[in-house]
């Protein structure tokens, strides 16, 4: 476990990073949706975004709990 959680840590710096995702015109879409992906891919391309979505989906859920408070 502790390997798995370095390894995406390590991937989180290099090759992952944040992307924001805006929907309908401005003001009368839902708010912002923050979500993790490759560089220079879509949300869910690559082996490494399968190796390490169950972390990936961990994080999106904290960070969307800590935003709704």
């Amino acid at each position: 476990m502790t390997l798995y959680l370095l390894g995406y840590a390590y991937a989180r710096a290099v090759v992952f990073h944040a992307v924001e995702r805006y929907s309908g015109a401005e003001g009368k879409g839902p708010s912002r949706q923050d979500v993790i992906a490759k560089k220079d891919q879509p949300a869910g391309e690559g082996w490494e975004y399968a190796l390490f979505l169950p972390a990936i989906k961990l994080e999106e859920s904290l960070r969307t709990a800590s935003l709704n408070r």
